[in-house]
């Protein structure tokens, strides 16, 4: 009878000091498991954000695209060249100034890539309006009735575009050469655009997104 007791009480002191080595335990690693699920919310919180701008931009961006057919049709009818180098120069100026700021050193990178941004969305819309004056010349189309006014109609367009695109591409810059943002753009990015915007021009407005380490 006392050696069942005396074990008894053996099997319940190992029991306590079980529970107490588990509570120790539990204590030391409770902080480690709290850092690493909040680094995890925060990651996952962190890359939301960055896919929803990204999608904003490219919405932004598609919007913009989707001008180029009425200048097209407004420059087949006018004659104009399709290259306007002055207006392209005079937006750039305008954006480099806007995206510099008061800290131009500081907010160099932001200019550059501000520019070469909307330089590339100059050339999609470039390339859209020649393959579609291409298609027109072979069949020898007749000028549009009634053609789109690019100073009264598109131009005012395209103007209240340009700072609501610098607003958008600011807001996802941070984040853009992360790993998560580039698969995100590599997988959804052309995809996401306007399907009525050819293949070629969507790949050469999303271009300058693609993160180049300096």
């Amino acid at each position: 009878m006392f050696q069942h007791r005396f074990f008894s009480c053996l099997s319940a002191v190992r029991l306590v000091r079980r529970s107490l080595l588990t509570q120790l335990l539990l204590c030391l690693l409770m902080p480690i498991w709290l850092t690493a699920c909040q680094g995890f919310h925060r990651a996952h919180s962190t890359s939301a954000t960055s896919t929803a701008d990204l999608q904003q931009l490219l919405q932004l961006m598609s919007h913009r695209l989707q001008v180029a057919p009425k200048v097209a049709q407004s420059k087949w009818n006018s004659g104009k060249p399709i290259d306007d180098a002055a207006r392209e120069q005079q937006i750039l100026q305008a954006v480099g100034q806007q995206a510099v700021g008061q800290q131009a050193a500081a907010n160099a990178q932001d200019a550059a890539l501000a520019l070469s941004f909307f330089q590339s969305q100059f050339d999609a819309g470039k390339l859209w309006q020649r393959m579609l004056h291409a298609q027109w010349l072979a069949v020898q189309h007749a000028p549009f009735s009634p053609a789109p006014d690019l100073q009264r109609e598109v131009r005012p367009v395209l103007d209240d575009l340009t700072p609501a695109l610098l607003q958008s591409l600011k807001a996802v810059q941070a984040q853009l050469c992360d790993v998560s943002s580039q698969n995100w753009l590599q997988q959804q990015g052309v995809q996401l655009m306007d399907h009525q915007i050819p293949e070629s021009v969507r790949i050469k407005a999303i271009e300058p997104l693609r993160c180049h380490p300096v």
